[in-house]
């Protein structure tokens, strides 16, 4: 995820460089569009609902989270007791998201950057178009803890 001071222009500039579509578009007002996942174009081969979020955020553009598949939930669980036992901080999940649908669990590493562990998301061909989703869709989760403040 990367945040960016003007999303427009930043979405423009991945979707003519590297054929991105939207999967779902954060809308705050019918004006104006905070973010957007975005997936690959693979045509009627599914792929992942986003392969990246760009978001207009408040504390301005840089870097907001990295994100690695794991094979399966035994495998992000596996991983969530590794890291707990090894005293890391977690920073928010286990859980499933709204958007995507993706199981999470998201950790700091040593410096301070979130990382995400994620598995089992929604695949979509670009038949399948994209969407308006709200900010409650963005922050919301199905099921696990909801987004704690520090996430940010």
């Amino acid at each position: 995820m990367l945040n960016v001071s003007n999303f427009r222009a930043s979405e423009r500039w991945y979707k003519d460089r590297f054929g991105f579509i939207t999967s779902d578009e954060i809308a705050v007002s019918p004006e104006f569009s905070l973010g957007a996942f975005m997936r690959c174009d693979l045509g009627d081969t599914p792929t992942d609902h986003h392969t990246l979020f760009l978001a207009q955020a408040p504390g301005g553009p840089g870097f907001n989270h990295a994100a690695f598949e794991v094979g399966d939930l035994d495998d992000l669980m596996r991983g969530h007791n590794h890291l707990a036992t090894a005293g890391r901080i977690q920073e928010w999940g286990v859980g499933r998201h709204v958007l995507g649908s993706q199981v999470f669990d998201y950790w700091r590493d040593p410096w301070g950057h979130k990382l995400e562990h994620w598995t089992d998301g929604d695949l979509f061909t670009a038949a399948d178009g994209s969407r308006t989703a709200t900010v409650a869709d963005l922050l919301g989760v199905q099921w696990g803890p909801a987004m704690p403040a520090t996430f940010g």
